[in-house]
């Protein structure tokens, strides 16, 4: 039997966040506020056995309101991934990764994302919510800093976060620009071999997304047609 070794799994994993999050980026704006389900409201229908959930608490990513909900069992993880994935307009997906199982998929007007962890006691997990519609703006009502210089003209923000409690320093991105998304492959890509950076062969073109490297800084891209413009994907690690 073959296995994957563990940095290509790594890879695999940061494919299919790309592919969530370029799925988010894409999906259309909701006619009904209504349509988004507020994670209290949803948690009430979880009915995870044995789960303790702490207070809902709301943070902002680049001006984009994001739900979460920690919470802990005395129940196996197994246990609690059967409750959450019985909710199949929820979640409709599962990645596992090291020490974690993550489910996630669209419903009720948003995104979410339930992270579920083994515990000595049974498990430990948060399950978040961020809706899908938004605009570029930021919290104060600017559009946010492209911070790339390797971009075409006119790309804009559309969604940025930074996680500096993991290990390596992440940084993503989803940005709108105003050309064919193989125009702006082929242009990042002539930009980023300029500047010194070096493409993965193996992984050039899995899954529609291409990873590069230079002086200890990963980058992974995925660029997806948006009507006549694109959406590009960009997750760096460093």
């Amino acid at each position: 039997m073959i296995r994957n070794p563990g940095w290509l799994r790594r890879r695999q994993a940061i494919y299919a966040t790309a592919q969530i999050f370029l799925m988010w980026a894409l999906w259309p704006t909701p006619a009904n506020a209504a349509l988004q389900e507020s994670l209290q409201q949803q948690i009430g229908r979880f009915a995870v056995p044995g789960a303790s959930w702490q207070a809902v608490q709301t943070i902002r990513l680049s001006g984009v309101r994001l739900q979460y909900a920690q919470f802990s069992s005395s129940e196996s993880p197994l246990t609690v991934v059967r409750a959450l994935s019985d909710h199949a307009t929820v979640f409709q997906r599962v990645l596992t990764t090291r020490g974690a199982i993550i489910l996630s998929g669209l419903g009720a007007g948003q995104h979410w994302l339930a992270e579920i962890h083994a515990h000595a006691a049974g498990t430990t997990g948060r399950v978040s919510a961020l809706p899908l519609g938004r605009d570029a703006k930021s919290a104060h009502g600017h559009a946010p800093t492209v911070p790339y210089e390797w971009l075409p003209s006119g790309a804009a923000t559309r969604f940025s976060y930074h996680d500096a409690d993991v290990a390596g320093n992440v940084l993503q991105h989803i940005f709108s620009i105003p050309m064919p998304a193989d125009a702006v492959s082929a242009y990042v890509s002539e930009r980023l071999r300029t500047d010194g950076w070096v493409i993965d062969p193996l992984l050039a073109s899995a899954s529609g997304h291409n990873a590069w490297h230079r002086r200890g800084k990963q980058l992974v891209l995925g660029a997806a047609t948006h009507g006549e413009a694109s959406m590009l994907y960009v997750y760096q690690q460093q």
